[in-house]
């Protein structure tokens, strides 16, 4: 049979064999994300070609620099495709005048939470995306009773672009905590954002009270959006 290949790829093309018609198919290499990454320093340039990611149930494209996500499987059914996830380990602290990240984050049992292992660095808080994509972002936080009932609070969705070392506020929500200091205060943001590839996103909390403070972990805090591909 005819094959030609590169970087694992087969085709087989349509033919009778004993009088049995054989479809084509077509195999594409199978890369995990670790991967993927070193493929654009490899030799050939992977120009034009195409891998499947299992990690992301995922088809990559490159254009011989970098890859783009072309179709994804899971929740949201063709380009669309939602993540949630809570605040992981203790009770977080937060300076006095500080843009603290909210991080890290965890996306288990699952379900109900998930992730996207390719664009959510959980432990950093920080989403970078892989393609050109329009992903929402909606945190939902709740501050610690017995701390302080002084200053503001304040939650910033932040973003930076591709190759860039500076995060800019897109969006910022301020509220003051309740005038009973042994009452929690819960706060929102959000906001949907379209990202061009190697861009970031993080959430970022910040006060201006007398004393540190606390954010409160596990389902008390939580972060979910839903990611699209243009």
């Amino acid at each position: 049979m005819p094959t030609q290949g590169f970087l694992g790829y087969r085709i087989v093309r349509d033919q009778y064999l004993n009088g049995n018609f054989v479809s084509d198919r077509l195999k594409i290499p199978v890369v995990n994300s670790p991967d993927l990454e070193l493929i654009p320093n490899s030799s050939p340039s992977p120009q034009g070609s195409i891998v499947y990611n299992p990690v992301s149930n995922s088809i990559f494209y490159s254009d011989g620099v970098n890859w783009f996500e072309l179709s994804s499987g899971g929740s949201g059914g063709g380009n669309t495709l939602g993540y949630s996830f809570i605040k992981s380990g203790p009770d977080m602290s937060v300076p006095i005048g500080v843009d603290t990240p909210i991080a890290p984050w965890i996306a288990t049992p699952s379900p109900p939470y998930s992730t996207f292992p390719l664009e959510w660095d959980l432990t950093t808080g920080i989403y970078t995306a892989n393609t050109l994509e329009n992903v929402s972002f909606h945190v939902c936080v709740t501050w610690s009773p017995g701390f302080s009932n002084a200053g503001k609070r304040y939650i910033r969705i932040q973003y930076r672009p591709n190759l860039s070392f500076v995060w800019s506020n897109i969006k910022e929500t301020v509220t003051q905590p309740d005038a009973d200091v042994n009452v929690v205060t819960t706060q929102e943001c959000a906001i949907n954002a379209r990202l061009n590839f190697g861009d970031s996103v993080r959430i970022v909390c910040y006060q201006d009270s007398n004393k540190i403070v606390k954010l409160m972990a596990g389902d008390q805090s939580s972060l979910c959006g839903i990611k699209m591909i243009l």
